[in-house]
């Protein structure tokens, strides 16, 4: 009978009247000296003599800004763009001396002034303004939009529309193309960067016909498609890909005392790989599991040999245990586990006679060997311990011969497990 078989059971020149008295006391962390922090209004020397939020500007405690809502809060106040000081900043202050060029933004305070339409024109307010659309000209099909000041154009599709512009049909206006450099800078997957009609040095967003029209065609079909099992055929459609399964990975789970585990003064966190076989439909041994990669996870480790998971036949009983050595009968050895720390894990393949990777098909069966408890007291009724593994089947999806975590994403395991287990790939 076979293993298998057996084991799958700003400024704001206030006026004088009316500045603010009180102050906040606070201690400088250095030292137990008191500062008294300025209030809004009052007057300052150096910035570090106001409270926070404001700055010294024209010699009182100003309010600082970014945009007209942030001086909400204050009367008559706009955010404006002192002319004596501290050029780079703004602040919430009256108008004053202050022209409409230095409030931000400047037709907004104008129209505030002067009603709607007015203008800030040479840092002064007027609503003698021409119509926008009055001094523009729009070409042909176009129409001039006041509010927006700038000449649209209806359409329907994009071929209508210049070859910078592209045809927005939620709104159905021409829109400039987004520029770019690559694929992945378009916001539309449909979307290739290519060179501009109107300028070869600018690269634009553009919907393309075929895959084939795109810089790199297989990219695109990747990107377009959301996986790499894609690829742009010779008529200029993107086609899945089907790769033969060749390899596995097993991840370890374990936690808390696993990961500071030792036997005998040396470190073995984790799950602690004894072999891996490969099962045919009836139960009978294919092939043993050969290891491809090993990322170790943390813990201290002094279990990282490797050399027993060769694709030959390992020296295990039918508990899937490794069988004691001669001299100090042990099972546990450097020469039969492989600690894989936690989160650490492990890539494996099966060769044939050839030592050809051998594809794994639906009705094989994955059988992992893990050190647990039985392995040292056969009678023990802990088959599985405390470490948790998991076992997922991996894919080459970039055909570069290199098997990483994110290609490895069906799960062969139904739930963590430890021990010696068994799992059918086409489940």
């Amino acid at each position: 009978m076979n293993r298998l078989s057996i084991l799958i059971p700003a400024l704001t020149l206030l006026s004088t009247a009316c500045i603010p008295t009180e102050t906040i006391e606070v201690t400088p962390p250095q030292n137990n000296i008191s500062t008294m922090l300025k209030f809004r209004g009052e007057i300052c020397t150096q910035v570090d003599e106001c409270r926070e939020g404001l700055a010294c500007q024209g010699g009182i405690c100003q309010a600082t800004c970014a945009a007209v809502e942030d001086c909400a809060s204050y009367d008559d106040t706009y955010c404006i763009a002192p002319i004596i000081s501290q050029p780079e900043k703004r602040f919430c202050l009256k108008i004053n001396e202050y022209s409409c060029g230095n409030i931000l933004p400047e037709h907004n305070y104008c129209s505030d002034m002067l009603g709607e339409g007015a203008e800030c024109i040479d840092n002064e307010c007027t609503t003698n303004v021409d119509s926008f659309c009055d001094t523009i000209e729009c070409d042909e099909g176009s129409f001039c939009d006041e509010s927006a000041r700038v000449c649209l154009t209806n359409c329907i599709e994009d071929d209508e529309c210049p070859s910078h512009q592209y045809c927005a049909t939620d709104i159905n206006l021409c829109t400039d193309r987004q520029t770019c450099d690559v694929d992945a800078d378009c916001d539309s997957l449909d979307d290739a960067c290519v060179p501009s009609d109107d300028d070869a040095d600018t690269r634009v967003c553009t919907t393309i016909a075929s895959c084939q029209d795109a810089e790199i065609p297989d990219l695109w079909c990747q990107r377009n498609q959301g996986t790499l099992r894609t690829q742009c055929n010779a008529q200029g459609s993107c086609e899945d890909i089907i790769r033969p399964n060749t390899i596995i990975q097993i991840v370890d789970l374990s936690s808390s005392e696993a990961c500071s585990a030792s036997r005998d003064g040396l470190g073995e966190p984790g799950a602690d790989i004894i072999a891996v076989e490969l099962f045919a439909q009836d139960g009978s041994l294919i092939s043993h599991g050969k290891l491809e990669t090993f990322v170790q996870g943390t813990g201290d480790n002094d279990f990282i040999s490797g050399a027993h998971l060769n694709g030959q036949e390992p020296d295990i009983d039918n508990l899937g245990c490794p069988l004691p050595d001669e001299t100090a009968m042990t099972r546990f050895r450097a020469d039969s586990v492989l600690s894989l720390g936690c989160n650490g894990y492990a890539t494996f393949s099966f060769p044939d006679q050839n030592l050809e990777a051998i594809p794994l098909l639906d009705e094989m069966t994955i059988g992992v060997s893990e050190y647990a408890p039985v392995c040292d007291d056969p009678q023990s009724e802990d088959a599985e311990g405390i470490d948790r593994y998991e076992v997922y089947l991996c894919e080459d999806l970039d055909d570069d011969g290199v098997i990483i975590n994110a290609e490895c994403d069906k799960q062969l395991s139904d739930l963590p497990s430890g021990g010696y287990s068994f799992w059918s790939i086409g489940e």
